[in-house]
């Protein structure tokens, strides 16, 4: 069960705030250059990508291995990435996520 100090983090991570797009509105950013056919793929990277992030995200900063400097740095690279060819934006979202699946260990 989660607490409701992580509920309101996890919010946060995914809506954002007045000064920081969430990860909801990073995806739909993504999205609005990923050709119609590689959609969804990438739609489910995403979203499985953003739950493991956002999860370890709103813990506690003292046990949390996922910080703010990690998210921004995630967040460059996959921006920087919706302007490659899908093919080269799906390897980009799978090297991030086998990072935090590394850092999860």
């Amino acid at each position: 069960m989660v607490n409701r100090d992580t509920q309101k983090w996890l919010r946060s991570f995914y809506e954002g705030s007045f000064l920081i797009k969430g990860w909801n509105a990073r995806t739909q950013e993504i999205l609005k250059n990923v050709p119609p056919e590689n959609t969804g793929e990438v739609q489910t990277l995403l979203d499985g990508l953003g739950e493991k992030i956002g999860h370890e995200w709103a813990k506690d900063n003292n046990i949390r291995k996922i910080d703010n400097t990690l998210l921004r740095q995630w967040g460059d690279e996959l921006l920087a990435a919706k302007k490659s060819q899908p093919a080269d934006l799906i390897q980009m979202i799978k090297r991030i996520e086998n990072t935090v699946n590394q850092i999860l260990v």
